[in-house]
């Protein structure tokens, strides 16, 4: 597999960065901190992090054709929508099925893992 962004093969740059000799350009103090052992668990981890990138690899083809393909076409217009029967919605300022409502905001319950986040609920519904 070879994944290759702005002319670097991706996963040897990383190998090369991790290995107990890292080679590459020194940027920052973090890289000198380097993990002396390989635990198990990371084999997995790695074997599948490499599945998930040679399948992108792989799309890449179809992907750039799809592209190719609507770039070809034309651009439809503001102009060409609207004679097409598409309309707009009005200014947001006074639609409350867009507009969360803070006030009702809580911290939800956090035994289901939402980790702070804020629970509101919107103003129309």
């Amino acid at each position: 597999m070879e994944l290759h962004r702005r002319g670097r093969e991706v996963v040897k740059s990383w190998f090369n960065y991790r290995k107990s000799n890292p080679s590459g350009r020194r940027t920052s103090p973090l890289d000198d901190i380097n993990a002396t052992t390989w635990p198990t668990e990371w084999n997995g981890e790695l074997i599948d992090l490499l599945s998930v990138l040679s399948r992108l690899v792989e799309l890449e083809p179809a992907q750039a054709d799809l592209l190719n393909a609507i770039l070809a076409k034309p651009v439809a217009s503001y102009t060409d929508l609207a004679s097409a029967g598409v309309t707009w919605p009005g200014p947001h300022a006074n639609d409350v099925q867009r507009i969360p409502n803070y006030a009702e905001a809580d911290q939800g319950d956090q035994s289901e893992g939402l980790d702070g986040q804020l629970g509101f609920t919107f103003g129309g519904t």
